[in-house]
């Protein structure tokens, strides 16, 4: 006998990778940022909300936490899902909310918090 005895969806497409399962954490965006793209390196301002990364930028816009897992708007949106820990689809990473390329710097500093892009 076959059957399928469980199913989840996520409802939307996720940068995370099915090779090591992701941590995802719902954190909340910062207001008034527009729209940020998934796959962006995130950080958090000085409040603890999600902003763009920035590796030139000030603290604590260069301090990586993770990977914005779906876009979000924040004109309509509150909340983002992060990726803080595991794999992601290194094709769909980019840098900060105009979508600019990574760097090696980048992905080296997200292995150094535990996130590995493939």
């Amino acid at each position: 006998m076959n059957g399928k005895i469980f199913s989840v969806s996520e409802g939307y497409a996720s940068v995370a990778t099915p090779t090591h399962p992701p941590v995802k954490k719902v954190i909340e965006a910062a207001a008034a940022q527009g729209a940020l793209p998934g796959g962006m390196l995130t950080a958090l301002d000085a409040t603890g909300k999600v902003i763009p990364y920035n590796r030139a930028g000030a603290a604590p816009a260069n301090v990586l936490k993770g990977v914005l897992d779906k876009e979000i708007d924040t004109s309509v949106d509150t909340v983002a899902i992060v990726v803080v820990h595991g794999t992601v689809n290194g094709a769909l990473i980019v840098h900060g909310a105009a979508s600019a390329a990574v760097t090696a710097a980048d992905l080296a500093a997200l292995e150094a918090i535990s996130i590995w892009a493939q």
